[in-house]
């Protein structure tokens, strides 16, 4: 059985065609997900919302005397003339009854 030059030359063009993919499988999935990449917010997520007025954002790194330094500074801002005797309020009440905020 011979082979003639039609039957060879699709022996070639297929495994160009074969060597093309695989030598650009690469650079094309990466050129595509730079693309596809490229119509999504920078961070992904959204914005964070801003504190309303006389609030504190508290963190867990915050110790226990920066805690509650924040909230006697939020609870004097809210109501300047409560002063000192304003901190013994409904929260209070409720971490000495050992229930969570």
């Amino acid at each position: 059985m011979r082979v003639t030059i039609p039957q060879l030359l699709r022996i070639v063009i297929t495994g160009v065609m074969l060597i093309a993919v695989v030598v650009m499988a690469k650079p094309c999935a990466d050129a595509t997900g730079r693309f596809v990449a490229g119509f999504d917010p920078p961070d992904a997520q959204p914005a964070p919302k801003p504190l309303p007025p006389g609030s504190v954002h508290l963190t867990p790194e915050m110790t226990d005397a920066e805690r509650e330094a924040a909230i006697a500074k939020a609870r004097a801002a809210v109501m300047p003339d409560a002063g000192v005797a304003g901190d013994a309020g409904v929260g209070d009440a409720a971490a000495a009854s050992g229930s969570p905020r």
